[in-house]
């Protein structure tokens, strides 16, 4: 998350609270390694990678409780009018050895279990000036209501952590402010936040590099948004522009040669991107960013009438390990990186290190998000002022400054902060001072409020720790402000009481989910309404129980059972599926004939099954039953086949492929059977009177059972 440091860890065991301490990397490994040969419950968290961080719990007793409470700081900065808060979940696969490149030790991974389901249950609380901001979730169905602490969010029942976790929060927000506190070193601290806002201005033509990741990470949702994003693009260049376009994966293709000068009179250049971006897929392999970086920088010549440097518009999902590398290929090009994050689980870190050391300007936009907006914010920047000299006058010399941007963006914040000798509270207002186009220019923070909290003393460690000239000085800053680095870790052990185990532990890593969407596989590209609910537990206000408004409630009595088959059955009869039942059949025999084999393959299975299938029904049942989407669909298919045995009977190479895709989707596993056969009476009672030809609806008479039954 931008902006967010850890600042500690709780945990509750056996009854007990305990609170851990940052420790020395090497000192805390040694603590954990003591702690598991004498048998008691030691945690060590650790940096693995920038962004990346790996938990290790010892000598848990199979069945025991552990409650693991990580708190953190976060400065939220307002871009473009909004501020965007993101809480990420799960890691996308990536490109790359993770221990080689990544930097992962041995007992470090990253791995996604296509099989793993996890519950998420998220509240958050908007209090202060955010109190009864207008908020969205673009990644969840969620709940908002106004109570007497703030404004109130919950996730609606059935999320789980296979996405980025996204609020989209609108605020005025003050434009900038200043605000004042002690520092642990005896010094006194100041945070300015300056959000300066240009004037119209002329615009300027662009010298723009198109660089789109289509490797196969890309494909499904991250495609999509990409080729939209490249579609709306042409209706933002200019006459006077001119640009590029290069695609990358495991080679790098350009796919103009050199710049096109943009003219609203010729439709030539026109028709050759648009076909260009209409072939743009997900299809050249692996993520080669650093070549494919290079190649951009050095390949593709700034041309003699190029008015100003060029930029580089970089679309990606940023599945890679080696950071390192390829931030170090564009620090040092000289030209600015603009990157669009794509995907329900973009590797935040590395695009927003490609923006920062190259003075440019990063954006993420989820799969149920246009991608318009912050690509026409993106242009905007690209063709603002020129800013530079910028520089921040405090009324006194600090001790230290924290590092300033290299470029200004209209409406965009930037966080300051400054460390002074003494500790009285300054009335001296912070300014920002930078050169616009020529023109010397500045914008006043105000008086700084005081404010008691340490957490502007560890949000501006954070800033030094990062700014640190030596792996000495930075191990020292961490453990003075107790920050995790990759110089420190945070450890706390429990003290088993009665008889220890003392046989050594087995290593049991926990797999994520995969990321949802990642690679082609499946989509949450409009699979679900995520319109927010207002009035949250207000008799009469909207409910989240429907089929329209996001995942369903299971049931806790036989008439809301009743209730819902009939509204599903309604459903089914306003929205017939594309094919018959029978046809259903049929088309997945036709992609199925020769077998199942690999992602991008069950992906397309997926998709057809939505695409031709009764798939509002099947998220209300996949709700219901707590299991996946295609699980339910695929659940549904092996139901219809029995269903309809008397006139259709499946081929054996199909039917071999129907139950290999079971398997692999977890439905015959006998923890799952009695999920599995709920779902199978679902399917009897909605679909009753289903044929070949008919999709048939409720069974008569069900409520009247239900009724006797209790």
């Amino acid at each position: 998350m931008r902006g967010a440091i850890f600042v500690g860890m709780d945990v509750v065991m056996a009854g007990r609270r305990l609170r851990a301490l940052v420790l020395e990397r090497t000192e805390a490994r040694q603590e954990y390694e003591r702690g598991i040969e004498s048998g008691d419950a030691p945690i060590l968290v650790e940096r693995s990678a920038p962004g990346l961080y790996t938990a290790n719990l010892g000598n848990i007793e199979h069945g025991k409780d552990v409650d693991v409470t990580l708190r953190y700081v976060q400065l939220l900065s307002c871009e473009q009018g909004g501020f965007r808060l993101t809480i990420p979940c799960t890691i996308a696969p990536r490109y790359g050895d993770r221990h080689l490149a990544g930097g992962l030790a041995p007992h470090e991974n990253a791995d996604a279990d296509i099989l793993s389901r996890y519950p998420l249950t998220l509240r958050l609380l908007l209090c202060g000036t955010l109190a009864g901001a207008t908020v969205h979730c673009p990644s969840h169905p969620c709940q908002v209501g106004n109570t007497a602490e703030g404004t109130v969010v919950t996730l609606a029942p059935g999320a789980m952590p296979d996405r980025d976790c996204i609020f989209t929060i609108s605020a005025p927000g003050r434009p900038s402010f200043a605000l004042t506190g002690p520092d642990l070193d005896g010094r006194h601290l100041i945070l300015a936040g300056f959000r300066p806002v240009f004037p119209a201005a002329l615009s300027k033509p662009l010298c723009l590099k198109i660089l789109a990741d289509c490797s196969g990470s890309m494909a499904g949702d991250s495609i999509g948004s990409l080729k939209r994003g490249l579609t709306g693009l042409l209706a933002m260049l200019e006459n006077g522009d001119h640009v590029s376009y290069s695609r990358f994966g495991s080679k790098v293709r350009l796919e103009t040669p050199g710049f096109l000068r943009w003219s609203l009179e010729s439709g030539d250049v026109r028709e050759r991107l648009a076909d260009a971006f209409a072939r743009t897929e997900a299809d050249m392999g692996g993520t080669e960013m650093e070549r494919a970086l290079l190649a951009t920088f050095n390949d593709i010549r700034l041309p003699k009438d190029a008015p100003h440097a060029p930029c580089v518009l970089l679309i990606t999902d940023g599945a890679v390990w080696d950071v390192d590398a390829v931030v170090h290929a564009a620090r040092s090009s000289g030209e600015r990186i603009f990157a669009i994050g794509v995907g329900s689980a973009p590797a935040e870190s590395l695009l927003r290190q490609l923006a920062l050391q190259t003075g440019g300007a990063c954006a993420f936009v989820s799969p149920n998000e246009d991608i318009f907006p912050p690509l026409r914010n993106m242009v905007d920047r690209m063709r603002g002022p020129e800013t530079d000299s910028l520089r921040v006058e405090w009324g006194r010399t600090p001790a230290w400054q924290s590092a300033l941007p290299l470029r200004l963006y209209s409406g965009d914040t930037v966080h300051v902060f400054a460390s002074f000798t003494g500790s009285a509270a300054s009335r001296t207002a912070p300014i920002l001072r930078w050169r616009g186009d020529g023109k010397e220019c500045d914008l006043s923070a105000g008086i700084p409020d005081l404010i008691e909290s340490d957490a502007i003393a560890r949000l501006a460690g954070a800033a030094r720790l990062e700014a640190a000239a030596t792996p000495e000085e930075a191990r020292s800053l961490a453990l003075r402000y107790q920050l995790l680095s990759q110089h420190t870790a945070l450890f706390l052990i429990h003290e088993q009481e009665g008889e220890k185990g003392m046989d050594f532990p087995a290593l049991h890593q926990v797999p994520q989910m995969m990321a949802a969407g990642h690679g082609g596989f499946g989509s949450v590209r409009d699979r679900r309404c995520y319109a927010v609910v207002e009035d949250l537990g207000v008799p009469g206000g909207p409910s989240a129980r429907g089929l329209g408004a996001g995942p369903y409630v299971p049931p806790v009595d036989a008439d809301e059972t009743t209730a819902f088959i009939k509204e599903a059955a309604a459903c089914l009869a306003s929205s017939r599926p594309a094919l018959s039942p029978l046809g259903l059949l049929r088309d997945f025999e036709a992609r199925a004939a020769d077998g199942v084999h690999g992602l991008s393959q069950m992906a397309r299975v997926f998709d057809a099954l939505r695409l031709n299938g009764p798939e509002r029904v099947f998220a209300a049942i996949s709700a219901w039953v707590h299991m996946g989407e295609d699980a339910v669909g695929v659940l549904f298919l092996d139901w219809l086949r029995q269903r309809l045995a008397d006139t259709y009977t499946m081929p054996e190479q199909t039917l071999l492929a129907l139950q290999n895709l079971l398997a692999w989707l977890g439905c015959m596993a006998r923890a799952r059977a009695e999920r599995v056969a709920r779902a199978n009476a679902l399917f009897a009672r909605i679909f009753a009177g289903i044929g070949p030809d008919t999709w048939g609806g409720q069974e008569k008479g069900a409520g009247a059972e239900d009724k006797a039954g209790k």
